[in-house]
């Protein structure tokens, strides 16, 4: 039985709770802008997005499910519906082209959408505590829900996870309500809110086994026979409900079955295989680094204990709470790919089991105190949980807000290197400064993609899609009087300098090293290092993190340039970068 009715009565505590988590997850939304790859997968789930406005709903990418790329296409279709009336788009294909020149206002978007996400599975976890606890437990939750760490963290990025975590709260919400009230309505409710979970994040669909246990103890509470348990008409139209929703939000992954299917093997074996460094099987990891700091110490040793005090006073309770996130744990601790945001939907569960400790041993160990000191006993042990990580958060965010690096030396760089130098970057394209290419590589480029479209005889969409984005982007860059930089790379196996495709036998006129703490994503092969040491002479420096400090933690898998814990001798976000500038006496031929 359910303890306590749920009461529609919002409480005054609960909505100041939900201004504080939406503080916390507002600061800093607008980090790293105008640069465009502050955080991997922005991009791509933006441009699939705009891709859309094209009338092909075809997202041809399928490593995520392509609800929310969905649902952000309707958001900015509201956006160009209101840009159009004030006259500031033609067409669709002229907004989503304007991406490229005027990006901030699309990635803005995408985070506020995710951040109000962020705040609205706070309130989701307060029903849920509420509806199989009680208002205290409810109350607790909420403030450990808002005020977590890594919660907090991802719920200023524009992907996913967060996203799937909401659907995932408000499908276990009505997965509860099923238990001990099988009505057509809550199991209706929760199928839709378990296809719209595996919709945004594959992993949604695990969710079958809370509502399978439910359905199992609804079933001996009523005393049914085997036979009846299998044609229950509720399971099964919760079933097909959750399908449904899955497919119809999903078309294309049936009509593009074969690139589904490799999408999702790729995925299944980079979880597995681990992601360019190996740092330990995720059941450790998750456990000592990402929950450790993502929660603080004492938030995650509370809702561990409140997690085996849970099986041990109610175990109904505990297999319809904690099967999904038992299992989900289990299944991604497996592999090497241990990426902090992962264990972003385990986060509201350990947050609920540990209000469920808080308020067990408020109504138990504190019951002979008087009632007042009861109370502050409970807010004071609440508020001793939760202070790791409102530390950590207050670091972060207040890093987050500051001028990006990237930035920072992207300016210096145009107010004193000459248009039209040739620039070489080392490191990972997500810590480079994004410089603008010059018109003579646009329009080479354009003209490979031209070719290339009329081969295929103009059926490719994608690729109709990037002509027209590369013409918004050369229309800008002459009305604009843009000259930009010509872009090197750097062929390692060959060991030489090429632009647009083409080997070259001089150096750049500069060489940019990007230094940083992620050491897979921060390295410069030896060669370039000779050169730098030979030919080169330093410029400028642009050093906003002591790399070599041993007390900042960060997602070494994942290119973010901001620690996860630590936060010592750091100034800005983003990489360090030392600039030089190819001497005026070296004239020697590669």
């Amino acid at each position: 039985m359910m303890n306590n009715p749920v009461k529609n009565k919002v409480p005054l505590i609960l909505l100041i709770l939900l201004v504080i988590s939406s503080i916390v997850r507002f600061w800093g939304i607008n980090f790293g802008l105008p640069g465009t790859e502050c955080r991997p997968d922005e991009s791509t789930i933006i441009q699939i997005s705009l891709q859309f406005f094209r009338g092909d709903f075809n997202p041809y990418f399928f490593k995520y499910p392509s609800f929310y790329m969905y649902l952000l296409f309707f958001i900015y279709a509201g956006y160009f519906l209101i840009g159009k009336i004030f006259g500031l788009y033609a067409s669709p294909a002229y907004f989503a082209a304007s991406f490229i020149v005027y990006p901030n206002n699309f990635y803005i978007i995408d985070r506020l959408i995710v951040a109000c996400m962020g705040i609205i599975t706070v309130f989701v976890v307060y029903k849920i505590a509420q509806l199989l606890f009680n208002n205290k437990t409810a109350i607790l939750a909420a403030l450990f829900c808002g005020l977590a760490y890594l919660h907090v963290r991802e719920s200023h990025f524009g992907v996913t996870d967060v996203p799937a975590t909401l659907f995932i709260m408000c499908s276990i919400f009505y997965i509860i309500r099923s238990y001990k009230n099988n009505i057509l309505k809550n199991f209706i409710t929760a199928g839709l809110f378990v296809g719209l979970a595996i919709s945004t994040k594959y992993i949604g669909i695990l969710l079958f086994v809370p509502m399978f246990f439910v359905h199992l103890f609804n079933a001996k509470d009523r005393k049914d026979k085997r036979i009846k348990l299998l044609h229950d008409r509720t399971i099964w139209l919760f079933s097909g409900i959750a399908i449904a929703v899955f497919l119809l939000t999903n078309p294309f992954m049936i009509l593009n079955f074969s690139k589904f299917i490799a999408d999702l093997s790729f995925e299944i074996n980079h979880l597995n295989r681990g992601h360019l460094i190996i740092l330990n099987q995720g059941w450790w990891y998750h456990l000592k680094f990402s929950l450790f700091f993502g929660l603080g110490w004492s938030l995650l040793l509370s809702s561990l204990i409140g997690f085996l005090f849970l099986i041990k006073i109610n175990f109904r309770k505990f297999l319809i709470l904690c099967s999904f996130p038992f299992i989900y744990y289990l299944l991604i601790g497996k592999g090497y790919t241990v990426f902090l945001r992962y264990i972003v939907p385990v986060i509201p569960f350990l947050c609920i089991t540990s209000a469920f400790l808080i308020s067990y041993l408020s109504d138990n160990l504190f019951k002979p105190l008087k009632l007042r000191v009861n109370h502050v006993l409970t807010c004071s042990l609440a508020v001793l949980i939760i202070i790791p990580s409102v530390c950590n958060i207050i670091k972060f965010d207040s890093l987050l807000a500051k001028e990006d690096n990237r930035i920072t030396t992207k300016k210096w760089i145009e107010e004193n290197i000459k248009e039209g130098s040739s620039i070489y970057q080392t490191g990972a394209a997500w810590g480079n400064i994004q410089l603008h290419p010059t018109l003579e590589t646009l329009n080479r480029e354009l003209g490979k993609l031209i070719a290339l479209y009329e081969s295929k005889g103009r059926q490719s969409q994608i690729l109709k899609d990037e002509i027209d984005y590369l013409i918004a982007q050369i229309y800008y860059f002459r009305k604009e009087h843009i000259k930009g930089y010509d872009c090197w790379q750097y062929d390692s196996k060959l060991q030489r300098f090429k632009h647009n495709e083409e080997y070259q036998n001089t150096l750049p006129d500069f060489i940019i090293i990007q230094e940083s703490s992620l050491t897979a994503y921060s390295k410069v092969h030896k060669r370039v290092m000779e050169l730098v040491q030979i030919a080169y002479e330093l410029k400028k420096t642009f050093k906003v993190i002591n790399v070599r400090n041993t007390e900042n933690f960060f997602d070494q898998q994942d290119c973010f340039f901001i620690p996860y814990a630590g936060f010592k001798d750091v100034k800005q976000p983003g990489p360090n970068y030392h600039i030089f500038e190819k001497k005026s006496i070296y004239t020697e031929n590669l």
